[in-house]
């Protein structure tokens, strides 16, 4: 003879419903957080690394007025192409890089202060992210910041063109590499 079927307690039926639910609950969750991580993450990547290369671009304007200002003042006769001399340089005196090395992917603080060219202009913009130079070039000078944005070794370059009768042109900034 057959036995009948012991009937299970209403309880049990209920908890093991609520575990699968739970479970495949759980299940979508982390399905939801790592498609969240493979689109985020980069994007937050992408945004900070934006964030620096900002840096570059403001400095270099910021450098480029001051460099205007010091080159239209008395100090330098003759624009960037004549007047005081000053370590056998004429005009606006060749600056940089401070940091001398490019830091990387994190603000250095650079001394600029003691840079005979950065303290004649009065460019000081620490911390950076970001390596600066003001280097001769014919006919004028060059304005110059290269990063390293994410520690790769890899550098970025900006750099902005002043001509002998002092005008800097910040609206034309070369980039190279600008998010490396």
């Amino acid at each position: 003879m057959s036995e009948a079927p012991t009937p299970t307690p209403a309880g049990k039926k209920d908890k093991s419903k609520l575990l699968i639910f739970l479970g495949a609950g759980c299940g979508c969750l982390v399905l939801f957080g790592a498609i969240v991580a493979v689109i985020g993450v980069p994007a937050l990547l992408s945004y900070i690394k934006r964030s620096k290369a900002q840096e570059a671009r403001q400095n270099l304007v910021a450098l480029s007025r001051l460099v205007e200002q010091e080159c239209a003042s008395e100090s330098v006769p003759g624009g960037l192409a004549g007047g005081v001399q000053q370590n056998g340089y004429t005009g606006i005196v060749p600056a940089g890089p401070v940091p001398p090395v490019p830091p990387a992917s994190t603000q250095a603080t650079g001394d600029f202060a003691n840079d005979p060219g950065f303290a004649r202009v009065g460019f000081a913009p620490n911390p950076v992210v970001y390596s600066y130079s003001i280097r001769p070039i014919e006919g004028g000078v060059e304005l110059i910041a290269q990063g390293d944005l994410d520690g790769d070794g890899e550098l970025s370059l900006y750099s902005v063109s002043c001509d002998a009768a002092c005008h800097c042109f910040s609206d034309r900034m070369y980039m190279e590499n600008e998010l490396e």
